[in-house]
């Protein structure tokens, strides 16, 4: 086989979003908002941001003393909205968004109780009318409470639409292609959370294997 190495090629990863946008739009971007932000206190500033989740997906390496023959990956999903201030002190309750309106799992179990907003829709997105639901609710619960105007920072997501008499919340999308590297949220959050919740379904497996 020939040495690749002599000629500097070497194996490497197909790039994502975070090197899909121009240095310059993110130096402007992140320029732009600096001043942007001078005005507003840290903690009326927001930042929300949806992820895919395969919630029955297990890690993809083991350990063994020998070749293990791989299975089928479960491709179920959830899309989940994180949204927290700036300051880390407000993280308001994660928005779930599955394919079934009455999943099983929730069968004797009263919705409304649960730690978390869910909604479904027969892909499991976030879509237009679930962003304004979930906005016009937040803004009619600072009616009721503080009454104090916030900053959200998004991406340009398509289902981001622009929604009408929102009184408190002002809404400000980042430029395309950039939010990898400048939202908060895709700057560690969203990939800790992950890690947590594999790591807790593979202590759940171990104690199911444990107890048979």
């Amino acid at each position: 086989m020939p040495s690749y190495s002599r000629y500097g090629i070497s194996n490497h990863r197909f790039e994502g979003e975070a090197d899909s946008a121009d240095s310059q739009v993110i130096a402007q971007g992140r320029a732009d908002f600096q001043v942007f932000l001078e005005s507003w206190p840290l903690e009326q500033v927001f930042n929300c941001d949806e992820t895919g989740l395969f919630f029955r997906l297990g890690p993809s390496t083991t350990l063994a003393t020998s070749r293990v023959k791989g299975v089928k990956r479960d491709k179920e999903r959830l899309t989940i909205l994180f949204t927290a201030n700036a300051m880390g002190t407000v993280k308001r309750r994660p928005l779930i968004i599955g394919k079934s309106a009455r999943p099983r799992c929730y069968k004797n179990v009263n919705m409304s109780m649960l730690s978390v907003d869910y909604f479904s829709n027969p892909k499991a997105w976030m879509r237009g009318d679930i962003w304004t639901t979930y906005l016009s609710k937040w803004d009619a619960e600072i009616a009721h409470s503080t009454r104090t105007k916030i900053l959200l920072l998004t991406d340009n997501a398509t289902s981001h639409i622009d929604v009408p008499n929102l009184k408190y919340i002002e809404v400000r999308t980042l430029p395309p292609n950039t939010t990898a590297h400048l939202q908060p949220m895709d700057a560690g959050i969203i990939r800790t959370f992950k890690a947590y919740y594999r790591r807790n379904i593979v202590e759940q497996w171990v104690t199911v294997m444990e107890g048979d």
